[in-house]
């Protein structure tokens, strides 16, 4: 998760995990700070997703041109597998 909080449009990382704007509304509304905001959405999607995959978070952030830190992603995946 630390790799995650070097994004900063946390909402429309949501988006490309998944949620929809009036989720992203909610979770703003309710969490204020884009921090806190940003770990509750995180925190959601792992509770809401069947079975989440690091997949899907390298492709979200490789849709927003996050390339590095899918690229980090991605070592460290391989090399905890």
């Amino acid at each position: 998760m630390q790799e995650l909080d070097k994004i900063t449009d946390w909402d429309v990382f949501g988006i490309y995990l998944g949620f929809d704007e009036s989720e992203i509304t909610e979770i703003r509304r309710v969490h204020q700070s884009n921090a806190r905001s940003k770990r509750a959405m995180f925190a959601e999607w792992v509770e809401k997703e069947p079975r989440p995959a690091w997949e899907k978070v390298i492709d979200a952030l490789e849709s927003m041109s996050h390339i590095r830190l899918a690229n980090r992603l991605k070592e460290k995946e391989c090399t905890s597998a």
